[in-house]
């Protein structure tokens, strides 16, 4: 059955299981209206004796209680939601005539044993199967070994074998009602089971489902497996995964953070049904197929992996010039996307493999409803022990805090935020009423994005701190460059959060930076570079700089001719339209890499008044607090030394509260959320 086969008829039984309810509840009003006699009958049995009649009549919502003996040491078992207890047997909330059935027999023996995977123990030994009367209730316990944990019992099957869950408690109580293997589980501290379920397709040697297990003590979340092939069904492309079996759920593509603080996962494959061949031209090119034109009238357009069992990797130009389609799914096997392949094409939303490593913004000129990109990984990650690459810690921990419905103070900037503003003691100064974010990054990137991508987690009263480096880059270009898709290779989704059609060099620069990924050594989601803390910030001890310092990056004026007011205020006002407050302060600047104007105070007075005339944001910082002598810069004219940092962040947290009380009234925003 299609997906959307699948959920038409999901949404079918849901309306109609509505429709039922709906009957149901006016039956019962109207009944309540009109108060009529119910009939309930108790049938006959072995070992049951009614002591009265077995035939009751109740009011319409009344309860039927018949007087029974049973004899000493058995069970009774009825049916439509009647029980037993002390002698009588009772139904509830009746509404219409009813026949209980009984069945009453001795207790059942059932027999039960506890066992341990490696890393702990339980009470009961591998061996030793007991027997219990049924209903009586057991207790076993678990025990981790050291730096492992407890994960929860499963019945028959562990974890890793495909068990599912019945207790997370290390002491489990139960009731005894049939043969019961349980299975204490346990994993090394931090780890993760991720159980796929292919959902219609089968892993690469027949399987029905495939367990990873993540062991990451750095990150917040697992990331989900690339589209390696592990996973096929002949006619589909992988498109990702779900929660839900029907597609129902929370959808993640290959690759993509699992959003969940749960220890064991159940993903099910989401499979796109392939386009149909005849709707497109091939073209033979040495061992493999290029699609040359498309002429189908469908609204999405699933591009086929093969033809002829041969894998298509090219999208000639011109191929889907005009194609009138909604949604288009390029298959891990595409490697080249030439210009103007899509030129004129009706599409908004595309699903495309980090495969690509030709594609340019040309290949999509002219496609005015493209707005959303979602990139699924199906490489292995590259730059995970780089500091770029574990920058995806900083969307983890925004995430993070938005799905636990934390109050968020978020700052960004260029890299003067990581090397420069300490989290936990920002956090300390704030008296702990914020969740800090540190998502600061590289001072060439494009700011407008991150600022961007942050609004879409900002809630009312949220904190938003924004503290560029004085150049284009960070004050409202809207040009990507290739280090920005390092940051995002372990969090594609991060730029399903824009509309790309905001920005300029989306394309070209992931060409770059996937070109450059073919000569690196590969990595896995669970690395991380040791200078980046799960704050987001540089953590290691950074020294003090000679008096006569000036860095690499040159000297700065802080003019005002680099500032894009429009580009910038777009993004600000999505911010403050979330009502989260939204604050502008200063980055760390090496004294002595001002220039002669820049040195001028009444020089930086204007750069400061520029901002506060100009951008929809709130200055709560002084210029001259954040300029730095020498000794406190470290490496380069932004990053500060670690002294520097504690000073600077001292400054920054005093910025924040003042304004805050302005906002709020003296010390009333720490009783906010």
């Amino acid at each position: 059955m299609k997906g959307s086969s699948r959920i038409r008829l999901f949404l079918m039984l849901a309306l109609a299981s509505a429709a039922l309810l709906a009957l149901t509840a006016c039956a019962k009003a109207r009944a309540a209206a009109i108060d009529y006699p119910v009939r309930v009958m108790l049938a006959s049995a072995d070992n049951l004796t009614v002591n009265g009649d077995s035939v009751v009549t109740v009011d319409a919502g009344g309860s039927a209680d018949f007087d029974v003996t049973v004899p000493d040491g058995m069970k009774v078992i009825l049916s439509d939601g009647a029980v037993y207890e002390n002698g009588h047997i009772t139904l509830s909330d009746v509404w219409y005539p009813t026949t209980i059935k009984a069945t009453v027999r001795d207790y059942m023996t059932y027999k039960y044993r506890a066992r341990a995977t490696e890393g702990g123990s339980v009470t009961k030994g591998e061996k030793d199967w007991t027997n219990v009367t049924e209903d009586d209730t057991v207790t076993v316990s678990a025990k981790a070994a050291r730096k492992k944990m407890f994960a929860g019992w499963t019945v028959g099957k562990s974890l890793e074998d495909g068990g599912t869950i019945i207790s997370t408690d290390s002491k489990y109580t139960f009731a005894i009602e049939k043969n019961m293997d349980l299975i204490a589980n346990f994993l090394d501290d931090g780890a993760r089971i991720v159980r796929y379920d292919m959902n219609g397709g089968k892993t690469y040697d027949g399987g029905a489902s495939f367990v990873d297990t993540v062991v990451d003590d750095f990150h917040f979340y697992a990331n989900t497996l690339p589209n390696y092939g592990m996973f096929v069904r002949d006619g589909y492309v992988l498109l990702g995964y779900n929660t839900e079996p029907d597609g129902s759920g929370d959808y993640y593509a290959c690759g993509w953070n699992i959003i969940s603080d749960e220890t064991v996962v159940d993903l099910y494959c989401v499979w796109a049904e392939e386009t149909p061949s005849d709707a497109f031209e091939f073209k033979r090119v040495g061992n493999e197929y290029a699609v040359t034109s498309y002429s189908g009238n469908y609204d999405t357009i699933v591009v086929p992996a093969t033809y002829r069992h041969t894998n298509v990797t090219t999208i000639e130009s011109k191929a889907f010039s005009d194609a009138d389609a909604d949604t288009i799914i390029l298959p891990s096997t595409i490697a080249t996307v030439e210009r103007s392949a899509f030129t004129s094409c009706g599409l908004s939303t595309l699903y495309m493999p980090d495969t690509i490593t030709t594609i340019s913004d040309r290949s999509f000129s002219k496609c005015n409803n493209f707005s959303t990109l979602n990139v699924y990984a199906a490489r292995t990650p590259t730059y995970q022990t780089a500091d770029h690459g574990t920058y995806s810690i900083k969307y983890e921990r925004l995430v993070y805090a938005t799905e636990h419905d934390m109050r968020k103070l978020v700052f960004t900037s260029g890299s003067n935020g990581t090397y420069g503003v300490l989290s936990a003691q920002l956090e300390e100064e704030l008296g702990g009423a914020f969740y800090i974010i540190d998502y600061a990054l590289h001072y060439q990137t494009c700011g407008m994005f991150f600022i961007d991508l942050i609004s879409d987690f900002l809630e009312e009263d949220d904190v938003f701190v924004f503290m560029p480096e004085p150049n284009e880059f960070q004050l409202g270009s809207n040009a990507w460059n290739a280090i920005m898709w390092q940051f995002f290779e372990a969090a594609y989704e991060s730029v399903t959060h824009v509309d790309i059609r905001d920005y300029k060099g989306v394309f070209d620069t992931f060409a770059e930076f996937n070109n450059t990924r073919n000569w690196m050594w590969p990595t896995s989601y669970t690395d991380y570079w040791n200078g980046i803390d799960r704050y987001g910030d540089n953590s290691w001890f950074r020294s003090g700089e000679r008096s006569n310092f000036i860095g690499s990056q040159g000297t700065y004026s802080l003019g005002t001719g680099h500032i894009d007011v429009d580009n910038i205020n777009s993004v600000f006002d999505k911010c403050a339209a979330t009502g989260a407050k939204t604050y502008f302060s200063f980055p760390s600047l090496n004294k002595n890499a001002l220039v002669k104007e820049g040195k001028n105070e009444s020089h930086r007075m204007d750069y400061e008044n520029y901002i506060r005339d100009n951008l929809h944001i709130t200055i709560i910082s002084d210029i001259e607090d954040y300029i730095f002598e020498a000794r406190y810069m470290s490496g380069t004219n932004y990053h500060l030394s670690t002294e520097g940092s504690k000073i600077r962040t001292e400054r920054l947290g005093d910025d924040i509260i003042r304004q805050l009380n302005k906002d709020y009234g003296n010390g009333k925003w720490m009783s906010l959320k």
